[in-house]
C-alpha cells in the first residue's frame, strides 16, 4: 500500500511557481508528479489557451503512467477562458484519459466560492486586460454578483517581461494592498 496519495500536476511550460507551491503545501500527505504543455509564449489569448489545451490528453496520459490518484490541471486561464462548459468539457477529457478525478482552478473557485456561500465578489488578479475579460464572462455565467475587479493594468508585453503571478506572498499582499479604494 502507498503512504501517500499521488498528484498529478499539468503544468504550462514556462510556469515555474505551481510545482513549488503544491511541493510546500502537499508534501505531509502526497507526492507531486508533473508534466508540461507547451504552446505560444507571449501575450495571451484564445487562439493561444487553444494551443496549450491540444496537449491535454497527452498530459493527462503521462500522469495516468505514474498511477496518480487525481490530475489538477495548473492553468487557470486555460481552464476558464471558453466558459463553464468549455471547463466541464475539459475535466471531462483529462478524468477520462487518466482515469482518475481532475480539477481545474476555475472549477475549484466556484467550489470554494459556494462553500463560503458568497454572492457578491470583488476580484483581484495578477492578469492583464484579455485575461481579466474572460474571467468576467466566465463568472458571470454563475448567479455571483461581481463588484469589482483590479488586475494588472501594465501593457499585456510589459506585464509578460515581469508577470505579477511570478510574485512572493508578501509581494502579493503589497500589490492587493496599494490597490487604489482597496
Amino acid at each position: 500500500m502507498r503512504p501517500k496519495k499521488r498528484v498529478g500536476l499539468i503544468v504550462p511550460a514556462g510556469n515555474t511557481t505551481i510545482e513549488v507551491d503544491f511541493y510546500e503545501h502537499l508534501s505531509q500527505v502526497a507526492t507531486v508528479h508533473a508534466t508540461r504543455i507547451a504552446g505560444p509564449s507571449g501575450v495571451e489569448s484564445e487562439e493561444g489557451m487553444d494551443l496549450f489545451n491540444l496537449h491535454i490528453e497527452r498530459a493527462a496520459n503521462e500522469l495516468a503512467r505514474a498511477k496518480v490518484d487525481v490530475v489538477v490541471y495548473g492553468f487557470t486561464t486555460g481552464s476558464f477562458y471558453r466558459g463553464q462548459q468549455f471547463t466541464q468539457e475539459l475535466l471531462n477529457r483529462i478524468s477520462k484519459t487518466a482515469g482518475v478525478p481532475a480539477v481545474t482552478p476555475s472549477s475549484a473557485i466556484l467550489k470554494a466560492l459556494h462553500f463560503l456561500n458568497a454572492k457578491r465578489i470583488f476580484i483581484v488578479t495578477p492578469y492583464t486586460v484579455w485575461n481579466n475579460t474572460v474571467l468576467i464572462n466566465y463568472l458571470q455565467e454563475t448567479d455571483y454578483k461581481i463588484v469589482g475587479l483590479k488586475g494588472d493594468s501594465r501593457n499585456p508585453a510589459q506585464a509578460m517581461k515581469t508577470p505579477l503571478w511570478n510574485q512572493e506572498p508578501e509581494e502579493i499582499v503589497e500589490h492587493i494592498s496599494a490597490l487604489e479604494g482597496w
